[in-house]
């Protein structure tokens, strides 16, 4: 479904805006290469607190340097101690924001689904590229996206948002299961068996798809993450180094966003073709 170019132009501009916010987050947050690496203090932190600093020579950078258009309307595009040219990953994220808005809008129309496939995709691109250098989920997406997915769905209506209501209490539910068994199994703390912020990421991602598809998003995210590390996974092993640690965190956010798109086109079909078996 098309829309007029204002309208889409419009959107598109909100989701810049919602890039350059989520750099503000991202780029926050130093890259770790080990989930052991990062601190305890940094771990207990409710909120993201760091200035942003440069990959390559890990100096503190200019106010606005966490971003990446207001950085290039400033004129502060790189490191003003190693010359790394550190806007052009940021201006990415907000460009690539800015097209999940203008492709929401364009194809689905300037509705209220729209803006929810929007905001949620916005949210989770920023989960998973914070997560990916990281190893760690910020409560500034999560627990926004859980207001936000509240909030719209007392827009649609009582039964959406009782839906998203027990859908922010049923992943977390099937986690601390999931996260207790792995416990027992591994003789392991089960705090060590999951991360906190996947479980605030499964809620949020209740909230927003509601509590029946959730095992669906579960369930695609570990096929993504089966797909995309099981060739690495081999490929250490064959070369014989240690396999790379990767945050569950990004498939999560995958597979989130793959059933808000095709999670129920899935669900019909697999009921088509079990039924038809």
């Amino acid at each position: 479904m098309g829309t007029d170019s204002a309208t889409s132009l419009a959107w598109a501009l909100v989701g810049i805006g919602s890039g350059i916010l989520s750099n503000a987050v991202i780029w926050r947050i130093r890259p770790h290469d080990q989930p052991d690496d990062i601190s305890e203090d940094l771990d207990r932190a409710l909120f993201v607190r760091e200035p942003a600093a440069c990959e390559k020579c890990g100096a503190r950078l200019g106010h606005w340097q966490a971003t990446g258009l207001p950085a290039l309307l400033g004129r502060k595009l790189r490191c003003p101690h190693c010359g790394r040219l550190v806007v052009v990953p940021r201006l990415l994220v907000e460009l690539g924001c800015g097209m999940v808005w203008f492709l929401s809008i364009w194809f689905l129309g300037p509705t209220l689904y729209a803006a929810t496939v929007a905001i949620f995709s916005t949210l989770l691109l920023g989960i998973a590229i914070t997560d990916f250098r990281s190893f760690i989920i910020p409560h500034e997406f999560t627990w926004f996206g859980i207001v936000v997915g509240l909030l719209l769905g007392l827009f649609r209506g009582s039964i959406e948002l009782l839906g998203a209501v027990i859908g922010l209490l049923v992943g977390p539910a099937i986690f601390f299961v999931v996260g207790w068994l792995v416990a027992k199994y591994k003789s392991i703390p089960v705090g060590d068996a999951l991360g906190f912020g996947d479980y605030w990421l499964i809620a949020m991602i209740g909230v927003f798809i509601g509590w029946k598809m959730v095992p669906v998003a579960i369930m695609l995210s570990a096929v993504i993450g089966l797909v995309i590390t099981l060739p690495v996974v081999i490929r250490a092993t064959l070369l014989g180094r240690e396999n790379p640690k990767v945050p569950f965190g990004v498939f999560l956010a995958l597979g989130g966003a793959a059933t808000l798109l095709v999670g129920n086109r899935l669900v019909s079909w697999y009921g088509h073709w079990a039924l038809g078996r």
